[in-house]
């Protein structure tokens, strides 16, 4: 029934921007992206807890994870800066991007593109906007991806304290328990642990987006006493050949 309902207002949404768009307004990215929405979350006092983004292309594709509020900040005021240019027909095969932001109140929201088009795949049929003022958008994004890959190039897990064996132990299985509580939209199934630095436990898990026939991958969590530190994502196609 919910389902129905998101279907139908989204459905009315829509048929509100085409008519807005016969009669000459050029309709909002905020609204269009449901950014005025997230930030009626914030406003409540509901914080961006982080933020997953991948360029979708194909195959090849490059990703990034961060909980870091200043690169969290920088993200949110650049897709805040685009502006709608106009309804387009153009459309490409196998590059979506998307952001995806998690909340402190457990809750996701993200923000799907075709190539650089904001895309709204629902309901059909799809609905591509060209946009403009997003260069700051893909640049930061651009230099996040180049970033996080050079963090794991450089072997920044030099000085981890690694464990005899990978067997959840009662102490990383209640961290992991407690910081993975109220996350929705994925489900981490913990395989190992792997190692503990400066308080902070990676844990290696099985990840399955919770979607009817959703093909499972590997992800490394990074959990302390504090909750969920971080997520990444591991693609085995991505790094098979040198």
């Amino acid at each position: 029934m919910k389902k129905i309902i998101a279907m139908v207002l989204a459905a009315v949404m829509l048929c509100s921007l085409a008519a807005a768009e016969e009669a000459g307004d050029t309709p909002d990215f905020r609204t269009l992206a449901g950014l005025d929405k997230m930030e009626q979350k914030l406003n409540a006092g509901v914080t961006i807890d982080r933020i997953y983004y991948t360029d979708g292309y194909g195959f090849s594709t490059s990703e990034f994870t961060t909980t870091d509020p200043e690169e969290i900040r920088s993200l949110w005021d650049a897709l805040n800066q685009i502006t709608v240019k106009g309804r387009s027909e153009e459309s490409i095969t196998d590059w979506y991007p998307q952001i995806v932001f998690t909340f402190s109140d457990g809750s996701d929201a993200h923000v799907t593109f075709e190539s650089h088009w904001l895309s709204l795949p629902e309901p059909w049929p799809q609905a591509n906007y060209e946009l403009e003022n997003d260069e700051a958008f893909w640049s930061l994004t651009a230099e996040l991806v180049k970033k996080h890959e050079k963090d794991t190039a450089q072997g920044i897990d030099s000085n981890w304290n690694l464990p005899e064996t990978i067997e959840m132990t009662e102490t990383v299985t209640e961290l992991f328990t407690r910081a993975m509580n109220g996350l929705v939209g994925v489900h981490y199934e913990p395989l190992g642990y792997l190692g503990e630095k400066e308080g902070v436990y990676c844990i290696l898990c099985r990840a399955t987006v919770v979607y009817p026939g959703a093909t499972p991958f590997y992800a490394l969590v990074y959990v302390n006493e504090g909750g969920l530190q971080n997520i990444w994502d591991l693609w085995m196609d991505k790094h098979a050949n040198p």
